[in-house]
């Protein structure tokens, strides 16, 4: 017999949370599930602590494969999955432990291709419940279809792939895989193709998931690569658009609006990365940008008057071809912003100390 659900963990280099991520599944309240943990070449100990929980619990198993990144690990995991349905959790997170029983309780309601739930993020020892992104028991079908399609443009808050329960069938009937060829917004393209083909789905306003967010984690340093995918991911959420039928002028004008934001906010990345140690290195990237033909063309047809106020300031300046110009003023906003955010978090200390 088949399990409910299907765990897939992709983990690389995670001996620090590993063994709390696995800890909150194999203590779940809901005991009829199987947790898949690819082991995508680990050079710690990690493959040492997955294996310790596969001796000891059978419903583990522990594959290692040769280093691919997060997308060819979760893809190994869809093909080896035998539950009824998949769910993606990242190994520096974890899930409450009645998590699986509350989605299970529903799915004995109605056998939904997808659950969507709300998670928590975690800030060190904090823990805070995300804002809500939808109505509490907001329900999917053949009449709200364009409604969620309409918030899929318009918010990303429905990219993560571990936010939500996967109908298997759905997955692999369409042969529904992760980009490899991505290092960021992989997720959000699976979730919205696999939001294509659902006919029924729920939401739910419960924090099931633990979303750790960690400022010293790689989406805060920069790679040109992080562009590329992004701007993959919208180009094929624009090719979606005629899917879902709605490809119109005023949504192709909110993805345009979204692929700025997006390739001003990835730029900005450039002005605090760690890994960019020099001015010299901060500004070849920032010219790689701004050369690529697809985002100049962009930036050149498109009227900025929607951008927020810095974005708009940098996109006037490159509109003029004052590159250099624009570097050295965003730099130096960058850092008045940093130094002013030091001194009202110093404040704010005192304060609280006093």
């Amino acid at each position: 017999m088949f399990p409910f659900v299907s765990v897939i963990i992709p983990v690389y280099n995670s001996e620090k949370s590993l063994g709390y991520c696995i800890d909150s599944l194999i203590n779940q309240t809901y005991k009829d599930i199987e947790i898949i943990i690819i082991n995508d070449g680990s050079t710690d100990n990690s493959e040492k602590i997955a294996q310790e929980y596969e001796n000891k619990d059978l419903r583990v198993k522990v594959i290692t494969k040769i280093n691919g990144g997060v997308s060819s690990a979760r893809n190994m995991g869809i093909k080896e999955a035998l539950g009824e349905y998949i769910l993606f959790v990242d190994s520096d997170d974890s899930i409450e432990l009645d998590s699986i029983e509350r989605l299970h309780e529903i799915y004995l309601i109605k056998k939904y291709d997808t659950i969507i739930f709300n998670y928590n993020n975690v800030y060190n020892t904090k823990v805070v419940k995300n804002e809500s992104f939808l109505i509490n028991g907001f329900k999917i079908d053949k009449n709200s279809k364009m409604d969620l399609y309409d918030f899929c443009v318009k918010s990303s808050k429905l990219a993560p792939c571990w936010n939500k329960l996967h109908k298997s069938t759905i997955i692999k009937n369409h042969e529904l895989y992760f980009r490899e060829d991505m290092i960021c917004a992989e997720d959000a393209l699976f979730s919205m193709e696999f939001l294509t083909y659902i006919e029924s789905g729920i939401f739910i306003d419960i924090p099931l998931y633990n979303y750790v967010r960690d400022n010293t984690s790689a989406v805060n340093k920069y790679d040109y690569r992080y562009m590329y995918s992004t701007m993959l991911f919208l180009n094929s959420l624009r090719k979606l658009l005629k899917q879902w039928g709605i490809n119109t002028d005023k949504y192709n004008r909110i993805l345009d609006d979204r692929i700025i934001h997006s390739i001003f906010g990835k730029m900005n990345l450039i002005y605090n990365a760690p890994n960019l140690k020099t001015l010299k290195s901060k500004y070849i990237e920032f010219f790689k940008i701004i050369k690529d033909k697809e985002i100049l063309k962009l930036l050149n047809t498109k009227e900025g008057d929607k951008l927020r106020l810095t974005y708009r300031f940098q996109w006037q300046l490159i509109r003029k071809n004052q590159y250099l110009g624009c570097f050295i003023i965003s730099m130096f906003i960058h850092k008045t912003y940093k130094f002013i955010k030091q001194i009202y978090k110093s404040s704010q200390n005192n304060i609280n100390t006093s």
